[in-house]
C-alpha cells in the first residue's frame, strides 16, 4: 500500500536510506517511515501510525452525485456495524482512483487520501471509475449496487480497464461484505454473474474459495451457481491434456474440473465415474491424466461405497509413483 501511494522507486529508495543509516544498529519501526518521508517528502510516519498501531482496517463507503462521491470510512467487522468504542480510529487511507476518459485512457490519482471520517471528492461518475487502484490498499470499498454493477460490466470486458488485481479485489470485497451485512448478497453475485468468462486461475480459485465458505443452509444454492458459472468452461477445455497446453491452460482445466465435481455436476461426476471405473475394473489408469488423479479419486470416494474407498486406499498402501500415493 505504501509503495503503490509513493511510488515504487521512492519508496525503495526510503528503504535504502532506512538500511543505510541503522546499518549494524538496532531501530523501530518508525525509522523505516522516516527513510521514506525522507525519499518523498511526505509526512509517512504520520499517515501510518494508525495503520500499524491500531487494531483492525477500514471499509470505504461510496455515494455518488453527477460530478462527485462521497466517501466515509469505519472499521470492518465481519460482524457488521462497530460499536462507536470499536469505531474511533481514523486511518489516512490512500485512495488510489483509478478512471478512464472517454478514450478508455487509464490514470490513477494517487495524491487522494481520505484523511477524515467523511469527505467529498470530484469526480465525473459518468466515466468507469474504482477505488484501491490494482487492490494495493489494506481496505475494503463498498459501492452502490448501481455502481458495482457498472464497474462489473467494465470489468467483464475483455480490453477493460480494470486489471485482475482489481477484478480480484472487487471479488472478495463484495462477497466479504456481503457476508458481514454490510451489503447485499444478490449484488456481489450479480458481479460474479457479469465475470462468467473470467479464465484467469487467481480469480477462479479466489471465487471458488469465497462460494465455499457459505453457511450450510444456502450451499445446495450456490453449487448451483457455481455449476452455471464453471461448467461452461469444462466443456470448453475438456479433460484431455497435451503436451502442447500451456502451465496456463493445465492449470485451469485441472481447476474448473475439480470446481465442478464439488459442487456436484451431474456430467462432471458420471465422467470421473465413468474413469474411476475402468481403473477399479482393469487396474489400467490410463484413462485418468494425472493432473485430475486426485479429484478422480476424490470424487470417487465421496460418491461412491466401501469398494470405491477400498481401491483408493489399495493406491496409497501399493502406488506405484509418488504422486499416485499422494493424490489417494
Amino acid at each position: 500500500m505504501l509503495s503503490s501511494y509513493v511510488g515504487e522507486e521512492t519508496f525503495l529508495l526510503g528503504v535504502s536510506k532506512y538500511l543505510s543509516e541503522h546499518l549494524y544498529g538496532n531501530s523501530v519501526t518508525k525509522d523505516l517511515w522516516e527513510g521514506v518521508r525522507e525519499a518523498s517528502g511526505l509526512d509517512i510516519p504520520e499517515m501510518m501510525s494508525n495503520w500499524v498501531l491500531k487494531i483492525g482496517y477500514p471499509v470505504v463507503t461510496v455515494e455518488e452525485s453527477n460530478d462527485s462521491i462521497r466517501v466515509r470510512q469505519d472499521r470492518f467487522l465481519s460482524t457488521g456495524d462497530p460499536s462507536d468504542k470499536e469505531n474511533e480510529t481514523i486511518w489516512k487511507i490512500p485512495l488510489n482512483v483509478k478512471t478512464a476518459d472517454a478514450s478508455s485512457k487509464v490514470s490513477t490519482d494517487r495524491s487522494v487520501v481520505l484523511s477524515e471520517r467523511e469527505a467529498t471528492i470530484s469526480l465525473d461518475t459518468s466515466k468507469p471509475f474504482k477505488l484501491n487502484a490494482q487492490t494495493t490498499g489494506f481496505y475494503r470499498v463498498a459501492y452502490p449496487p448501481e455502481r458495482l454493477k457498472k464497474i462489473g460490466e467494465e470489468a467483464a470486458k475483455e480490453n477493460s480497464v480494470f486489471s485482475l488485481e482489481d477484478r480480484m479485489g472487487l471479488v472478495s470485497d463484495a462477497m466479504i461484505l456481503a457476508k458481514a451485512g454490510i451489503s447485499q448478497t444478490s449484488t456481489a453475485l450479480d458481479l460474479i454473474q457479469s465475470l462468467k468468462n473470467e479464465k484467469e486461475c487467481n480469480q477462479l480459485q479466489k471465487l471458488e474459495k469465497i462460494l465455499w465458505e457459505q453457511p450450510e443452509e444456502v450451499r445446495d444454492d450456490f453449487d448451483a451457481f457455481r455449476r452455471a458459472l464453471i461448467k461452461p468452461l469444462v466443456d470448453e477445455l475438456g479433460y484431455e491434456y497435451s503436451p502442447d497446453d500451456s502451465a496456463d491452460t493445465i492449470q485451469l482445466r485441472t481447476l474448473v474440473i475439480a470446481a465442478a465435481a464439488d459442487a456436484k455436476d451431474p456430467n462432471v461426476v458420471a465422467e470421473l465415474t465413468s474413469r474411476f471405473k475402468h481403473f477399479q475394473e482393469t487396474g489400467d489408469d490410463s484413462t485418468i491424466p494425472a493432473d485430475l488423479l486426485r479429484t478422480t479419486f476424490i470424487n470417487a470416494v465421496r460418491n461412491g461405497g466401501r469398494a470405491e474407498y477400498e481401491t483408493v486406499k489399495q493406491v496409497y498402501k501399493n502406488s506405484p509413483t509418488p504422486s499416485a500415493k499422494a493424490s489417494a
